[in-house]
């Protein structure tokens, strides 16, 4: 099973009722009211990866990089586009095996979606993605694709 945390943005008059649709949704087990750049936030379990962007009412767009010799996926990257709103899409992951990082793999996937996601929703103007700021390299990348900072936000962790 994946957990996922989804943060939502809503009309500040329809939270309540934004939050309850999402509580009914299968696989969320907690929606929570927050202060801050989003409204909710929730926790989804789903068993796959794309299950998710289906239950969030978003298509999922994905390229890859495979390896020729061995013929394994050395490379990925997806971005969501919701259903209701294709202007704007969302980065989701995007992953590069430490043996085959310093090859420029995360842009080439990255370049391969953006194609994707031009040639099948022509109507999406702005990506949203998001790094740790200790992601130096991918941050690199997303500099490289023209990508700029527009915010910040903190996330506290507790190791267990």
């Amino acid at each position: 099973m994946i957990t996922a945390i989804v943060m939502v943005s809503a009309e500040v008059s329809q939270i309540p009722e934004v939050a309850q649709r999402i509580a009914d949704l299968e696989g969320v087990s907690e929606v929570y009211s927050v202060a801050g750049s989003v409204d909710l936030v929730a926790m989804v379990r789903v068993r796959r990866h794309e299950q998710l962007a289906r239950d969030m009412g978003r298509a999922l767009l994905g390229a890859g990089a495979v390896h020729r010799e061995t013929g394994r996926m050395v490379a990925y990257t997806d971005q969501a586009v919701p259903l209701s709103e294709p202007a704007r899409a969302y980065q989701w992951n995007t992953i590069v095996l430490s043996e085959h990082r310093g090859h420029r793999l995360g842009i080439v996937v990255k370049l391969a979606c953006l194609r994707l996601l031009s040639g099948q929703v022509p109507q999406a103007r702005v990506i949203t993605t998001w790094n740790a700021e200790e992601n130096v390299a991918m941050i690199r990348v997303n500099d490289a694709l023209g990508a700029r900072v527009n915010g910040t936000s903190t996330a506290w962790q507790k190791r267990l």
